[in-house]
């Protein structure tokens, strides 16, 4: 496979093709976008369902102006989430209609962290300690922190899996048995984030993960499988790239994109492009974790002639749960 730009070779490599279930892929190659201009990818896929040569030109659109903020080491940790709320909603004001919040809520913020401290028996991340203190949601995600629980008239805690089940009407009878070592972890967790969509797939941080390993993790609510978060290394994420996940506007296979993604398609018609145009695609300058992906459809099957058509997608999240 080739990647050109500006008539410069970014890429030229031959790796083998995974199916998704297998991600994250770590073979691939690195490649340095300059600007929104075009990028040319061309090559030939050899494999048992589709295969063909393959060439299609695609245009980046650099979201990084506004992200950048998110990852910016000068500032404090909410008061980037602050920037960040400030800089989307001049671009486009009608994500405070329910497609993105980042509000203050009016708590006394020393107490709540003080009480979230003793009831999770550990100091909070800086990141997460942010978080106590703001409704954050994009569309149906939200942080499940005090500042949420007060918006319901609840009282001020950060809920473990367990009180978060019980909050959701769960029964005790469909709860892990008392004494089960699941039990115990769903007590002792605490639910950062969770989705209000076709059932629930929270992100719960573990108070008492010993150093080193991870500390964040995906639970799916139907067969109660734990997927720790790890970078593609095999490394724990960080608080900072797994509570950023969840506002990652490019994401598709964790959070949809069309939840903000008014604002993202302001950014592509003022650089000049159709934000339906399939041959667009946003990436992030910011964030030296993305990544880009390809998928191929068969487009021509004539013998001695076989045609592919690739389709490429950039996700900024620096994590996959595994």
């Amino acid at each position: 496979m080739v990647v050109t730009q500006n008539d410069t070779v970014l890429c030229d490599t031959r790796f083998e093709v995974t199916e998704p279930q297998s991600w994250p892929n770590g073979k691939g190659c690195s490649v340095n976008l300059s600007g929104n201009a075009p990028i040319t990818i061309s090559g030939k896929l050899s494999g048992d369902a589709v295969s063909g040569v393959f060439e299609a030109t695609f245009v980046p659109v650099d979201v990084g102006p506004w992200t950048v903020v998110l990852r910016d080491q000068s500032m404090e940790f909410g008061a980037r989430l602050d920037a960040y709320e400030e800089a989307l909603l001049a671009l486009d004001p009608d994500l405070a209609d329910g497609g993105l919040k980042i509000r203050h809520r009016d708590i006394p913020t020393e107490q709540t962290l003080s009480r979230a401290v003793d009831s999770a028996g550990s100091a909070l991340p800086p990141e997460l300690a942010a978080f106590a203190a703001r409704d954050v949601g994009v569309g149906d995600y939200v942080f499940t922190g005090p500042a949420y629980q007060k918006r319901w008239n609840r009282p001020e805690i950060w809920p473990s899996m367990t009180q978060q089940e019980r909050i959701d009407g769960v029964p005790e009878n469909a709860l892990p048995p008392e004494g089960s070592d699941l039990r115990t972890w769903y007590d002792r967790v605490r639910v950062a984030f969770l989705y209000f969509g076709d059932g629930h797939a929270p992100m719960v941080w573990d108070p008492q993960a010993p150093a080193g390993d991870p500390s964040f993790f995906v639970l799916d609510e139907e067969d109660r499988h734990i997927s720790p978060l790890l970078y593609p290394d095999g490394q724990p994420v960080s608080a900072q790239d797994a509570l950023l996940a969840p506002l990652d506007w490019s994401d598709d296979s964790f959070i949809m994109r069309e939840a903000d993604a008014g604002w993202i398609s302001q950014v592509i018609e003022d650089s000049g492009h159709d934000p339906e145009d399939p041959n667009v695609f946003v990436f992030d300058s910011t964030n030296d974790r993305g990544r880009l992906f390809l998928s191929f459809d068969q487009e021509s099957c004539v013998p001695f002639f076989r045609k592919v058509k690739p389709h490429i997608w950039y996700v900024n999240q620096t994590w996959w749960p595994r």
